[in-house]
């Protein structure tokens, strides 16, 4: 949240109304890609990755579905 204070306070803006309106707004766009990145992750990316039986991705030497 921290960087959100940041970047409104560096707009300037003129009024403390559009001060909380700008930064209620970069709070939201932040949180809603945090809640939903890895569902989205999942759902459209983790599969596409993976490889087939004899060709699996490795990443430092394992399987991706056995990476951490």
């Amino acid at each position: 949240m921290h960087c959100c204070l940041d970047k409104s306070e560096f707009e300037l803006l003129r009024t403390q109304t559009e001060f909380d309106d700008s930064l209620t707004l970069k709070i939201y766009l932040l949180q809603f890609i945090n809640y939903y990145a890895s569902i989205f992750y999942i759902a459209f990316f983790k599969g596409k990755f993976i490889g087939h039986p004899k060709g699996y991705n490795r990443f430092f030497g394992y399987r991706q579905e056995e990476a951490v």
